[in-house]
């Protein structure tokens, strides 16, 4: 079979033989490749994992083929022997209908009449019932508007087992669904319980119903009865005519159905979760079927199941949903089955008549006062049968409803033994029983034995009363004991009481001298803080008065600035005096300079917040300019002229000409001098414009003596000193209080990518964990987890937070909260990653599976390459013809490289290479191209991505399975926890992974061989780079036969273009042609004599 196998992996038509498991013949499938199948086709994976595990790899059109044809021959071999009704036939047409599609269904049952066939033998085998049932339910679930007819619900009301939990389940779910697809069907079921009452001899047609909700310990199974039987009861409300209505409701009263259910309302409690199994079934059905029996129900049903053997029969391999239900041991699901088996009971009580509590029995008035509690939500129901044909209605319920004469008996002895008194009157209405039945020898020992374990109970009570007493008495005495007990325990209770009270004054105390020690530290810590403050400020002052001298400094510039101008306007009035001096000729014209007094220009002021650099004092006075020659002697009597002016005298200093304090000049004024005043501090001063001295006079500062006002210079120096004195005082004095700053314990990069992510969020630290626990993706969407997993917290940021109870939770900034947060859920980052690998795995593993088998198609693709292999036998001959006789010469192979090293090779002319050589002859020995172009997009492909990328993508679903396990594991018993919920997914994964393991294994062995096969090293060379070697080599070949095409297309143009310059140089132009033209005479006459010289000059 592995040659048949080889064969559809190159596509190539084949007959693949096989031998099914369970088949008596072989199989033969007609491969054919081309072939296209139209009609829709479920691929079973297991069918062909049978057949051939090497089948999965292929294209899902191969894998269509295979399976149709599979079908079609399984079909054929088990549906032609359904009649034999074997249980393999039977256990094989079940699963083939589930997996088939409607129509092929359809097909099946119009050819092979499965309902009729399976509904004409009644089966006594177990197995064989529940398998023909179940194949009829899947008749029924596939195809649209299935009916059952009266013959098939008959056949249906056999199988109605009571302590079949099996058989009640299907039946019943057919009948229903039958009932609720079709409004006629409930006509057709009430005739046939009647059939069959009539024919077994029941007491009332329901009386298999009444009797399954009685006996069965499943309680999935009684409440699918009493489910079906609300259902009836919604029909016949449905019906107008109320003499059918009363009928019904007698019937359900008359039969005890209301008894039944407060006894299994009393008994709810006591059903069993072990009692759901499917094992538990098979123990009652055999315990029963050996047992004594006396009603007409167990006989009838019981004698129709063949003997089986227990330890032989522990399965029923059928997979239905239905059955998976009933017989399910989750303990969650049997918890909820209570409460919806209780809100049915309530139900059916609702709707049928109580009896009266004074005439009621023991039984019902204890199930009058029994109350149940109800935890959850009930099941929704199917909607009740509801039918329009009303008159078709009442006929059938009046038919199988109507009791005969001798059943209005039963009923009123029924009601005299339920409302009886006493045990004598129980007795002889049983008495009374007896005599309207047949068979009195069997029923009277039945009541005589009834009646002794009645009066034995009654004993049994007289007997538990006397123990009641005794205990009583006993209690009494122990009551005392403990009255004295309760006082020790009260006097006790009080010293405890007084010690708590203590206790909790001493709580208090230490807690109020903890908070004490707190603001105690905080208080230091704010003394150290106001010590810091003052430190400042000391170190303010000392700068401001610093900036203060350099303010006063500056003050002191700009008095000497006033002073020099005013110096400058005494030597123009000095100059002016020398100048009358020189016209009266006591001296002689000698040139009076002016000192040259340059004083620097005040600096600008310090900016604010600055200090004040120390001002550089002003240059010293310029040295005194060199003496004249001296003047002649001056006439006797006359004044000695002055000497040359010597140097400024200093600012505030008196007035002094020619170096000498001497007295001022004759008509010199004299300046008027005002004392400064020195304020305590830099002031800020006041800008005006000054009145020269000497402008004084005759204005109303004249005179003016400003000192004697009183000036309170306090004020001002608080109001106008220096803007920076001001600020620093305000600095000094008004101290802000401290904002008290939030904290963290996390590195400042990791702080700053926590209040980014969580930001752009906008979501709250308690919405995202909860959504977290609870696996919402609505609230966290893909984007929103992958953001959250950029911030997911280490194992040592969450030991920071080990001892939450001492950190001050107020005080901590988002992300430490965000992290305090995401400690309470087990397994944070596992649960991040399985909640994005719900959105993505799943179309990461298809994807890596597609290119997965794209890699070894083009393995084996690769392998097969006839162009490529005459290629290099092309370039095999041509090189060792080249090579001849040297060392390289007489090759046996070569590494692929060298037909690349061909292209490189150019010939002598340097106008082609070897290469092209090569290319040139190809085609025409080869027969055709040697390359298919689409080839190249499978190159390019492959060498960018080399198969060890392909296995590290293997890797991070290997990964992300592995956190999915984890977070699975890590399921808390916290009722928001839903990590459950992705159990499926990982059973998904584990079967994907255990899938691409293979796939890549096999890839791996193919490419050794590849490169084997073409001579190369697979653990040297990766898959990349082998594919862009063989790349490279079809596009450097592609590139030479380019080339050698379009050089011989140049040629055969060039020759071309040759060949018609031939042909037009032997044309003979004459001059009547050019006559016609319109050229005559002279002018013709250039025209032939130059077309006759270049034709002559041509030949």
């Amino acid at each position: 079979m592995k040659k048949e196998i080889e064969q559809i992996y190159k596509g190539k038509e084949t007959i693949l033989q096989y031998q099914y498991p369970g088949m008596e013949n072989p199989y033969k499938i007609h491969f054919k490749p081309k072939a296209e199948i139209k009609i829709q086709i479920n691929i079973n994976r297991n069918v062909l994992k049978l057949i051939n595990p090497a089948l999965l790899d292929l294209d899902e059109k191969y894998l269509k083929q295979i399976q149709l044809q599979h079908n079609q021959q399984y079909r054929l071999e088990i549906f032609g022997k359904y009649n034999q009704f074997s249980l393999f036939v039977l256990h094989s047409a079940f699963e083939y209908l589930q997996e088939i599609t409607i129509p092929e269904v359809l097909e099946l049952e119009q050819i092979y009449q499965l309902l009729k066939t399976t509904t004409s033998v009644i089966q006594r085998d177990i197995h064989k019932q529940a398998l023909c049932i179940a194949i009829i339910g899947v008749l029924q679930e596939k195809i649209i508007n299935f009916e059952l007819s009266a013959q098939h619900i008959e056949w249906l009301l056999n199988y109605l087992n009571p302590y079949n939990a099996v058989n009640v389940t299907l039946v019943l779910n057919i009948l229903t669904s039958a009932a609720y697809q079709n409004k006629k069907s409930l006509q057709l079921i009430l005739d046939s319980f009647q059939k069959l009452s009539d024919k077994a001899k029941f007491r009332f047609c329901v009386q298999p119903l009444f009797k399954v909700v009685e006996v069965q310990k499943n309680i999935n199974v009684v409440y699918l009865g009493l489910e079906f039987i609300n259902n009836l009861l919604d029909a016949a409300e449905q019906v107008e005519d109320e003499e059918s209505k009363s009928i019904i409701l007698n019937l359900y009263e008359t039969n005890g159905l209301y008894v039944i259910i407060q006894d299994i309302k009393h008994k709810c409690d006591d059903y069993k979760m072990e009692d759901c199994s499917f094992q538990s079934t098979l123990q009652y059905i055999a315990q029963e079927k050996y047992s004594a029996h006396y009603n007409i129900v167990e006989i009838y049903y019981l004698s129709r199941v063949d003997d089986f053997d227990l330890e032989q029969d522990k399965d029923l391999k059928i997979k239905n949903s239905k059955l998976d239900e009933i017989f399910s041991q989750a303990d969650r699901q049997f918890q909820i089955q209570k409460n919806q088996l209780r809100d049915i009971i309530e139900q059916l009580e609702l709707k049928l008549p109580q009896p009266e509590a004074d005439n009621a029995g023991p039984m019902q008035r204890f199930s009058s006062q029994f109350r149940m509690r109800t935890d959850e939500q009930p099941r929704i129901n199917e909607p009740p049968i509801r039918f329009s044909e009303q008159n078709q209605m009442t006929q059938s319920v009046r038919h199988s409803y109507q009791p005969n004469a001798q059943d209005k008996i039963y009923t009123e002895i029924y009601k005299n033994i339920r409302n009886a008194k006493s045990i004598d009157d129980i007795n002889k209405d049983l008495l009374k029983l007896c005599e309207e039945q047949g068979n009195i020898s069997t029923l009277s020992k039945l009541f005589e034995n009834l009646a002794k374990k009645l009066q034995e109970i009654q004993q049994q009570d007289q007997k538990g009363k006397q123990i009641l007493q005794d205990i009583i008495l006993g209690l009494k005495g122990q009551n005392s004991d403990l009255q004295l007990e309760i006082k020790q325990c009260e006097d006790k209770q009080k010293k405890f009481q007084q010690n708590e009270t203590q206790n909790t004054v001493i709580v208090e105390l230490r807690q109020k001298l903890k908070a004490i020690t707190e603001e105690n530290m905080s208080m230091r810590e704010k003394i150290k803080e106001i010590d810091q403050f003052k430190e400042k400020a000391i170190h303010i002052a000392k700068k401001v008065e610093e900036n203060q001298g350099l303010l006063y400094k500056i003050q002191q510039i700009k008095d000497m600035e006033l002073k020099i101008q005013q110096q400058e306007q005494e030597i123009q009035q000095y100059k002016k005096e020398v100048e009358q001096i020189k016209q009266r000729g006591y001296v002689k014209q000698q040139s009076i300079e002016k000192p040259s007094i340059q004083v620097p220009p005040p600096p600008p002021p310090p900016p604010p917040g600055k200090l004040v650099q120390p001002i550089a004092p002003p240059p010293p006075p310029p040295p005194q300019a060199p003496q004249l020659a001296p003047p002649p002697p001056p006439p006797p009597g006359a004044m000695r002229p002055p000497g040359p002016p010597g140097p400024p005298p200093p600012p505030g200093a008196p007035q002094m000409i020619n170096g000498v304090g001497a007295p001022p000049l004759p008509g010199a004024k004299k300046i008027p001098q005002k004392p400064k005043q020195k304020p305590n501090v830099a002031m800020r001063g006041f800008q005006w414009n000054l009145v020269k001295p000497d402008q004084v006079n005759n204005t109303v500062f004249q005179g003016m003596d400003e000192t004697i006002i009183q000036i309170d210079k306090t004020i001002l120096e608080d109001k106008f000193a220096a803007k920076q004195q001001q600020q620093a005082l305000q600095q000094v004095t008004e101290i802000k209080p401290k904002i008290k700053q939030k904290i963290s314990l996390l590195a400042p990069e990791r702080i700053k990518n926590f209040e980014l992510i969580l930001s752009k969020l906008k979501m709250s630290n308690s919405l995202i964990c909860r959504s977290i626990l609870e696996c919402n993706t609505s609230v966290l969407r893909l984007n929103v987890i992958e953001s959250l997993l950029n911030i997911v917290p280490t194992d040592a940021e969450f030991q920071l937070y080990n001892n939450q109870e001492e950190l001050d939770k107020e005080s901590l900034q988002s992300p430490d909260l965000f992290v305090i947060e995401a400690s309470s859920i087990p397994c944070f980052a596992d649960r991040l990653i399985t909640m994005k690998a719900s959105f993505v795995i799943i179309e990461q593993c298809v994807e890596l599976k597609n290119k997965m088998i794209r890699f070894r198609q083009i393995y084996d693709f690769q392998i097969q390459d006839d162009g490529l292999k005459f290629l290099i036998k092309l370039v095999l001959a041509y090189g060792n013809y080249i090579n001849g006789e040297s060392v390289r010469g007489g090759a046996f192979g070569f590494k692929l490289d060298a037909i690349n090293k061909a292209g490189d090779m150019k010939t002598n002319d340097g106008k082609m290479t070897l290469l092209m050589i090569i290319a040139e002859k190809s085609e025409d020995l080869y027969g055709k191209k040697l390359i298919n172009e689409e080839i190249f997009d499978d190159l390019g492909f492959m060498s960018k991505s080399p198969l060890s990328q392909l296995y590290q993508d293997l890797k991070e679903i290997e990964k992300t399975h592995k956190s999915i396990k984890a977070a699975l594991k890590s399921q808390t018993t916290n009722p928001l926890d839903m990590i459950i919920m992705y159990d499926s997914l990982n059973q998904e994964l584990n079967e994907k992974i255990d899938e691409l393991k293979e796939i890549h294994q096999s890839n791996e062995k193919k490419y050794e061989e590849l490169c084997l096969y073409y001579c190369e090293n697979p653990k040297q060379m990766q898959s990349d780079a082998f594919f862009t070697l063989i790349l490279n080599i079809w596009k450097n070949y592609t590139k030479a036969k380019q080339t050698v095409d379009r050089i011989k297309l140049l040629e055969s143009k060039e020759k071309e273009r040759s060949q018609y310059v031939k042909q037009r140089s032997t044309i003979q132009y004459k001059p009547e042609k050019l006559e016609v033209l319109g050229l005559r005479g002279s002018l013709a006459e250039p025209f032939g004599r130059q077309r006759t010289n270049t034709s002559s000059q041509i030949k």
